[in-house]
């Protein structure tokens, strides 16, 4: 038995795997990722999810059926 973490461990096999599979990726790095997709504008949003096209809105009801 080893006094090591079981989680350490599995992540420091997985990293080890990752490093034999790519050693390209060891240098990787996911800055600037969040620019790739476009988020909604907070207009759209309210007109889809608030009360502009949906009277009733997305607001949670009290009881049940």
């Amino acid at each position: 038995m080893t006094d090591q973490n079981p989680f350490a461990q599995m992540m420091k096999m997985g990293q080890d795997w990752a490093r034999k599979m790519n050693p390209a990726l060891e240098s990787f790095t996911p800055k600037g990722f969040e620019q790739l997709w476009p988020t909604m504008p907070k207009e759209m949003m309210e007109a889809f999810m608030g009360r502009t096209l949906n009277p009733e809105g997305l607001t949670p009801r009290r009881g049940c059926c």
